[in-house]
């Protein structure tokens, strides 16, 4: 993210997963708020949220601010009640293969 940029309050598609932000190269004056809390980002460290709340993020620094996003599961959902019935066979073969560590 470009130093500068505001990236203005919204939020994601569901509450089945979390957003992961891994601080690559964090710059002071980048900050992210979840609904009413703020944070500032910290340079190798790890922001775990919900993107279903309202969020936003901000950089007020100077330099760019590269993070790494991830998104994963939430720990809490019923993957197999939820996930599953939407996968196709394909999809469905690779998604049991990983949860067994297993490869294609």
């Amino acid at each position: 993210m470009a130093a500068g940029v505001h990236v203005r309050p919204h939020t994601g598609p569901t509450n089945a997963k979390l957003t992961i932000h891994y601080g690559l190269d964090v710059p002071v004056g980048a900050t992210i708020r979840v609904a009413d809390e703020a944070r500032a980002f910290v340079q190798h460290g790890l922001l775990v949220f919900d993107d279903s709340f309202e969020h936003e993020v901000w950089h007020e620094g100077t330099e760019d601010r590269i993070v790494l996003i991830c998104d994963m599961w939430h720990p809490q959902l019923d993957i197999g009640a939820v996930v599953m019935p939407g996968l196709n066979a394909q999809q469905r073969e690779a998604f049991e293969c990983a949860c067994r560590g297993a490869h294609l």
